[in-house]
């Protein structure tokens, strides 16, 4: 076998191993700016393996900016079992028509190591969906594609 190709198979056995170590619940937050523009809700950081380990967490997206996220640092030991993340959206009046998204993001903090390591990292995103008013007139479409043996059907709903 090819060296590239064992080096890689390494890299992904052991990237495949560390994701089993951190997982989030619920993954996903609907927000309808119809219904209210101000939010809390929360998360939890899941320690699937009990390892230790930190994570740092951030805000990302289109509607980032109106997410706050806290704390911005949890550290897990092999004994915590799940940690919540508390977070806070206040929208503006002008929410933009349709969906936008804002990302928490939860990244696993990799120990500073010699220069020649090869590291790999968790990043898992707990998404929030701002629904904005939708205009008089408008049009919502789906796409689906259906694979065959030999061909792919496109059907849009």
């Amino acid at each position: 076998m090819n060296k590239t190709i064992i080096v890689w198979m390494c890299i992904i056995l052991l990237t495949v191993n560390a994701v089993l170590a951190l997982g989030i619940r619920p993954a996903h937050t609907k927000i309808i700016s119809q219904e209210t523009l101000t939010t809390a809700g929360e998360f939890w950081v899941i320690n699937t393996d009990a390892q230790e380990f930190t994570v740092l967490i951030s805000v990302e997206g289109e509607m980032g900016q109106y997410v706050k996220a806290k704390p911005d640092k949890l550290l897990f030991r092999s004994d915590d079992d799940a940690k919540a993340v508390q977070f806070s959206v206040n929208l503006p009046n002008d929410v933009p028509p349709g969906e936008s998204t804002a990302h928490i993001v939860i990244e696993e903090e990799i120990p500073a190591e010699s220069p020649n390591v090869i590291s790999s990292r968790i990043i898992l995103k707990h998404k929030i969906t701002v629904q904005g008013p939708y205009p008089d007139k408008f049009i919502s479409i789906k796409l689906n594609f259906h694979e065959g043996k030999d061909t792919i059907r496109m059907v849009s709903e």
